[in-house]
């Protein structure tokens, strides 16, 4: 590679961001030459598979962690990013999340509605090849059906619809129902992040044949480490390869290295503007194990039995957060007579607010790595954890329940990287714009789920996908909902 060469399009990662947002830029005339820049190595999907790994990096995370005991983020290095290692839930954000400040007068409205990124989410749920329930469009309107049907329920997961109807649905996931020429059929064994059947949607395998189009210069182990700057605008990308200092030239750049990478990027750059790596979260878990007393963990045809949203919105959400319960195929043995398998374990996601006191910073003992500094969920989403806590048994009894046992005090980490580099229409409380333009230097997109305003209790792929399919859309004017 010529460094001296000028890009049109340079690109950090090549994770879900950047392949979505690759995807639309090069339906422009505006894109010609592109330059993506990986930090990892290109593993196919049967190596990872050969080696039970993603990558073969001794130090898999390279940031450090303090505050709140336990808490970890996790993420994956490598072409295909957390592609390779998803679970494959693939969540519509609800509604209400877009707009919890004009609806409960807490938190922040996102610069964009639900009905803004709808058109999104159908291009991104057919690239992905989404099997989901058409009938949640009563909480999730949608213009488009599901690309794949719905997964069975478990039996356990047909008594919650039958007690809530309107509220329990299939899981949305790339877990394909039906196979494919891309994909084997879902087996139901519960170890997605190595799916054996090549059952779910990953980069590596359905969507590098962006990375291999001819206009596409593509950089393995190429770390990114500043972008450069001049006259108020992004003009390189400078990087490391095998030692030796790199610089490619870009007349547009996007960063799509993560909600820990990518406000570290931008500190290391001086491009400080904003709430830059503060208010970095993710949502907060409760973790059930539920005894039932006839219904069994059976009929299923992927990991998830059945997801429920009744917690997801309501008046609480005016002063404690909201979320969604899962009920998955996986269960405990239980050691009666006939009720073998009449267990599910269970998970609720929370949403929560940004607090700034959160945040990615430079760390001060090692610059060239950063540092991820939690307190603490707020107020907001430990209130959540005490209103599923007062009602889940109450919820729960239509069922037929022997035992809940719920741990509300586990941490851990569910690898969502948000709120680090906030989008908004003020520069002075966001970092980007609702096209994910850096509002100061405007040649410059920050991509991925730190831009999220607030943490919804959903998971954030399905999003992360379809705001760069947005961004790319109103950047480089492709598509026609510019």
């Amino acid at each position: 590679m010529q460094d001296t060469e000028v890009f049109d399009l340079a690109i950090v990662g090549t994770g879900f961001a950047a392949a979505f947002f690759l995807k639309n830029a090069l339906g422009s005339p505006e894109v010609g030459r592109v330059i993506v820049l990986e930090r990892g190595k290109r593993h196919s999907y049967d190596w990872q598979l050969r080696n039970g790994r993603h990558n073969d990096l001794s130090e898999p995370r390279p940031h450090r962690e303090t505050g709140l005991p336990g808490k970890w983020w996790n993420y994956n290095i490598g072409f295909g990013g957390g592609s390779n290692c998803w679970w494959t839930n693939a969540m519509r954000i609800h509604p209400a999340d877009f707009e919890l400040q004009s609806r409960y007068g807490v938190g922040a409205d996102w610069p964009i509605s639900y009905e803004d990124l709808e058109p999104y989410y159908c291009d991104a749920e057919d690239e992905m090849l989404v099997s989901g329930d058409n009938s949640s469009e009563v909480i999730f309107p949608r213009s488009r059906p599901f690309p794949q049907p719905r997964h069975r329920y478990s039996d356990i997961g047909l008594a919650l619809k039958a007690a809530y109807p309107d509220t329990t649905f299939a899981m949305p996931t790339t877990r394909a129902r039906v196979a494919n020429d891309k994909r084997g059929v879902c087996c139901a064994v519960g170890q997605c992040d190595l799916c054996p059947n090549v059952a779910k949607f990953t980069i590596v395998e359905e969507m590098a044949y962006l990375f291999d189009d001819p206009r596409v210069t593509l950089v393995l182990e190429a770390e990114a480490t500043a972008i450069e700057t001049e006259a108020g605008q992004a003009s390189a990308v400078l990087y490391r390869k095998d030692g030796v200092e790199h610089r490619a030239a870009a007349r547009f750049v996007a960063l799509a290295a993560n909600g820990i990478y990518n406000p570290f990027l931008l500190l290391k750059s001086g491009i400080d503007d904003g709430p830059v790596g503060r208010g970095v979260t993710e949502q907060i878990p409760i973790y059930l194990s539920v005894d039932f007393a006839t219904a069994g963990n059976q009929g299923y045809s992927s990991l998830i039995g059945a997801v429920n949203y009744a917690f997801a919105d309501g008046p609480h959400r005016a002063h404690a957060s909201g979320g969604f319960l899962e009920i998955s195929s996986r269960f405990r043995v239980r050691p009666n007579a006939g009720k073998w398998n009449r267990n599910a374990f269970a998970v609720f996601l929370l949403g929560d607010l940004r607090d700034e006191e959160n945040r990615v910073t430079i760390d001060p003992d090692m610059p060239d790595r950063p540092l991820v500094t939690f307190r603490d969920w707020t107020s907001y989403a430990r209130a959540g954890l005490a209103h599923v806590e007062a009602g889940i048994g109450d919820f729960l009894a239509p069922l037929g329940v022997d035992r809940i046992t719920a741990d509300y005090d586990k941490v851990s980490t569910h690898s969502h990287i948000e709120g680090s580099t906030v989008m908004g229409s003020d520069p002075a409380t966001s970092v980007v714009d609702a096209d994910l333009r850096h509002h100061r230097v405007r040649n410059l997109a920050v991509l991925g789920s730190g831009a999220f305003p607030t943490s919804p209790g959903s998971n954030p792929t399905l999003t992360i996908a379809a705001l760069s399919l947005r961004a790319a859309d109103r950047i480089f004017g492709t598509g026609t909902r510019r």
